[in-house]
């Protein structure tokens, strides 16, 4: 493939970024500067064209992953949709003292929806706001992880965004802020993994572990070996985590709970938890203790996620209230 020339490839991004030529040569040469010269400025415009979302040349791309078909582990993948949220840039400082950005969107392409992460100088085409919410994005060659939350996917230096391609019709989704993204009611024989989905169903195990896991006091975000992201070292507080199965006479399925949404189910807070493990001795005190739930019913809705180490189907639990009869009775009359 022939080499563009530097300055075609300046005005490729003066055109498409609607900054004017200086302000580009300003930011390529700040990006060479930055990079202590290891990069030539050819290589600084690439990567700020990276960050704006600009793709300077036509490259063979392959067939587009569906959403739904995402399993971890997968490399050089291609895959489209729309984004339907944008997390803020979050900034934090490595163990070596090198400082870095990360910041993500979720995107649903009609059959799922996955978080896309950029990590560092990609981060730019969310502060400048390339990328918004509602826009329609392919990626090109990004890896698949398994997350907290589901797959995720990431991008790298050799990654690159179509944003808003001319010509070709966005699938339609609806955005999780919206009114009307509340999620379907579905049975849990009808689940699948990626779909933002709500079940009603009766409570009928807790498993008798340990409910805590450690995170930091300022911004409440789980650590990693004993430090936090954005605080480093720190005196570990401590956060609920749950699970549980629920059944509705078409299935059953494991249902996790973090912090808030797992006080909700227990009807007690983290402290009665932390002071009852405490005074018997056993940090799961407090699942022996609410033992007494069992049978109850519950409507949950959350994110379907497949665990690949049971190979089931498991709800990542955002919203848990008790099943309400009447509520219920008129939804089945409607």
């Amino acid at each position: 493939m022939a080499e563009i020339d530097f300055d075609e490839l300046l005005m490729k991004i003066v055109k498409a970024s609607g900054l004017d030529k200086e302000a580009v040569i300003a930011r390529i040469n700040a990006k060479v500067n930055e990079l202590s010269g290891l990069v030539s400025k050819r290589g600084a415009a690439h990567i700020i064209a990276n960050s704006f979302g600009i793709q300077l040349h036509e490259s063979k791309k392959g067939k587009l992953l569906a959403l739904k078909d995402l399993v971890s582990g997968l490399n050089n993948i291609s895959v489209s949709g729309v984004v339907t949220r944008v997390f803020p840039i979050n900034e934090f400082e490595r163990k070596n003292g090198r400082k870095g950005k990360v910041a993500s969107v979720i995107i649903n392409d009609g059959t799922a929806e996955s978080r896309l992460v950029f990590w560092n100088d990609l981060t730019e085409v969310i502060s400048t706001k390339r990328l918004n919410e509602g826009d329609f994005v392919k990626a090109y060659h990004v890896r698949s992880k398994k997350g907290r939350y589901g797959m995720e996917l990431h991008l790298s230096s050799r990654s690159r965004l179509q944003l808003n391609p001319e010509g070709e019709k966005p699938p339609k989704v609806k955005s999780v802020n919206s009114p009307g993204a509340s999620p379907e009611r579905f049975l849990i024989c009808d689940l699948q993994a990626g779909l933002n989905a709500e079940v009603r169903g009766c409570l009928v195990n807790l498993y008798e572990r340990s409910p805590f896991y450690d995170v930091c006091p300022k911004c409440n975000k789980s650590l990693k070996d004993g430090e936090c992201v954005e605080h480093g070292e720190v005196e570990p507080a401590k956060a609920l985590i749950v699970s549980a199965v629920f059944d509705d006479g078409t299935g059953s399925i494991r249902a996790v709970f973090f912090k808030n949404q797992a006080e909700a189910l227990l009807g007690c807070s983290t402290e009665h938890a932390v002071k009852l493990a405490d005074k018997e001795g056993k940090e799961e005190a407090v699942i022996m203790e609410k033992k007494s739930l069992l049978g109850d019913e519950y409507v949950i809705s959350g994110k379907v996620n497949h665990n690949d180490y049971s190979d089931t189907l498991e709800l990542m639990v955002n919203s848990v209230v008790r099943a309400d009869p009447v509520k219920e009775a008129n939804r089945l009359l409607n």
